[in-house]
This record gives C-alpha cells, sequence and structure tokens, in this order.
C-alpha cells in the first residue's frame, strides 16, 4: 500500500490565507503527487518501506506548515505596523496643538514577540527542507542538520543538492545566527512611536519606524530606557541637542560624545532596517529556497538515493 497522500480536495490546505507565493505551495502538491507514486522496496529504491516514506511525507508537510506560521507571523508584523499609523494619525487628528511638537514614543513588545516567532518558523522550515534533501543521501537521516549539508556541499561542490546549498548558504547561515542569537543570547527589542510638529499653524505627523539590525551587531548589556538612541535621534532631528552637532558651540562634552554614540547605529540605512520589510525579504528568500529545494527533488521523484 501506498503512502497517503492529501487528496484533491485536501489540497486547499496549502494554499497560502493572503500574499503568499502559490507557486510555493503548487510545488508542495507536485511533491506529494510524486511521493505517492515512488516505489517501495524495489531494488535500488529510495524506500525500503512504507515508514520511509512516510517520514519523507512529514518533511514535506512540516516544512510547509513552518513556511505558513513564518506568513502569518510577517502578516502580523504588517498588521500592526498599520495599526499604529492608524493610531498615529488620529492622536494627530485630534490633538489640540497650535504651535511646538510632540513625541509619542516606546517599546513595541507585540512586534518584538512576532518577530521572535517569525525567526523561530523560518530557522524550522529551514530545518525540514534539509530533513528533506537529507533522506535522498546516505548515511544521513531526516534530522541531519543543515550545517551538516552546507559542510558537504563545501566539501563535495559537484554532489547532489551542493549547487542549490552553495547558492543559499549565506542566508541560511544569516538566518541561523540571527535566530540563534535572538532565542538563545538576547531578547528583541522594538522601539518606535510618531511625532507631531506645528509649522505655520499645520499640524505635521511623522511616524517613527520601528527598526532592527540587517545583520548581528554586537551584544550590548540591556540598561537604560530601550530605544533611548532613537529616541535622542528623534529630538535631535526635530530640536536639536544643545553641545550636540551642529549646535555644538566647542569642544564635545564627554555627555555629548555619549549622546553621539547612542544615536550613530540606530539610523535607518546604516545597517538598520524597517521590521516589516526585513521579513518581507526573508520571507521571499524562504519561499524561493523552499520551491528551489522542491524542483530539486521533483527531478528526482523520490525513485533512488541521490548520492
Amino acid at each position: 500500500m501506498n503512502c497517503a497522500v492529501p487528496d484533491p480536495s485536501m489540497r486547499l490546505w496549502f494554499e497560502p490565507e493572503s500574499g503568499g507565493c502559490v507557486n510555493t505551495f503548487e510545488k508542495a502538491d507536485h511533491a506529494l503527487q510524486a511521493l505517492f507514486e515512488a516505489p517501495v522496496g524495489a531494488s535500488g529504491a529510495l524506500f525500503r518501506d512504507q515508514l520511509g516514506k512516510q517520514w519523507m511525507q512529514s518533511c514535506i508537510t512540516r516544512a510547509v506548515r513552518k513556511l505558513k506560521a513564518a506568513e502569518y507571523h510577517c502578516a502580523n508584523i504588517d498588521a500592526e505596523i498599520q495599526r499604529s499609523g492608524r493610531l498615529a494619525e488620529q492622536s494627530a487628528q485630534t490633538s489640540k496643538m497650535t504651535h511646538g511638537g510632540m513625541a509619542v514614543f516606546g517599546e513595541k513588545e507585540t512586534i518584538a514577540y512576532e518577530l521572535d516567532a517569525f525567526l523561530a518558523a523560518s530557522r524550522g522550515c529551514i530545518d525540514f527542507i534539509a530533513g528533506m534533501l537529507s533522506l535522498h543521501l546516505r548515511g544521513m537521516r531526516r534530522r541531519t542538520s543543515i550545517s551538516r549539508l552546507l559542510e558537504r556541499a563545501e566539501r563535495e561542490p559537484t554532489a547532489s543538492f551542493s549547487s542549490l546549498l552553495t547558492k543559499w548558504k549565506e542566508w541560511i547561515e544569516l538566518v541561523k545566527e540571527y535566530r540563534d542569537e535572538c532565542i538563545h543570547y538576547r531578547a528583541i527589542e522594538a522601539t518606535g512611536g510618531f511625532k507631531i510638529d506645528v509649522k505655520d499653524g499645520e499640524k505635521i505627523l511623522t511616524v517613527i519606524p520601528v527598526l532592527v539590525p540587517e545583520g548581528i551587531p554586537p551584544d550590548k548589556p540591556t540598561i537604560g530606557i530601550p530605544g533611548a538612541g532613537r529616541f535622542l535621534t528623534e529630538i535631535h532631528q526635530s530640536v536639536g541637542i544643545v553641545g550636540v552637532p551642529p549646535l555644538a558651540a566647542g569642544p564635545l562634552s564627554e555627555s555629548a560624545k555619549r549622546a553621539m554614540e547612542m544615536m550613530e547605529p540606530i539610523q535607518e540605512g546604516n545597517g538598520y532596517i524597517r521590521v516589516e520589510r526585513f521579513c518581507q525579504q526573508h520571507l521571499e528568500r524562504l519561499h524561493q529556497f523552499v520551491c528551489e529545494s522542491f524542483d530539486e527533488v521533483l527531478m528526482l521523484k523520490f525513485q533512488s538515493y541521490a548520492g
């Protein structure tokens, strides 16, 4: 008896809820269909028994589940950013300010929690794709780490899957490092807000975006007010800070130097990116990696070992 595969009425299970790459989910369906048709127990076959086929199916379906989870958390971050923007607009409309300005700035814990979950889901998806690839290779198992596969690709550049893994190595290692750092060694800090300035009787709203580092910056103790540097930057850009360029009258004081040190690394474009764009970029790459991985195994059709 062949390994069970979702029947056509169940294939909507693979459809993204919104905004996803339908092609990725279609390829998952194609992979499951090819798996359904793959031989079991024949000489040279990839699967000795039904259990082996079931574990391959598990890797595919679990990878899809993690991919959908990454989509879910990315969508939640985008929705929270939009919600914050609407609240800022409402504050500007109801404000009775007639001159000067005001700033509202603070932690965005919901976004931090969603980013944590997004990174975990993305890493999990990569791990299950690694399991799918590993089950095609002699001496490897479904829990073979992606790190071991990357090492094999470097050691044997012409072997099966090596071209795919070499292409995606830099991105995979970035996601691994970023996720591991945030899960094991740090707590994600997300801060943002808005400011309202009155100029010539008109209220001008500026949203302060939630920024995250594109890579892994050096770790520092978590002390003081989270995001204080962001807040100083906004004040400096709006009204200036006495003693800090361009308002510095003479040599910089130690306090001015500390203020500049806090402000320098947290400006957008200086190694930092808006959190919603960060997630969108990595989700797009995750889709591409999963798609190309399915392409690799679909060429083999689960018939025999690839190496």
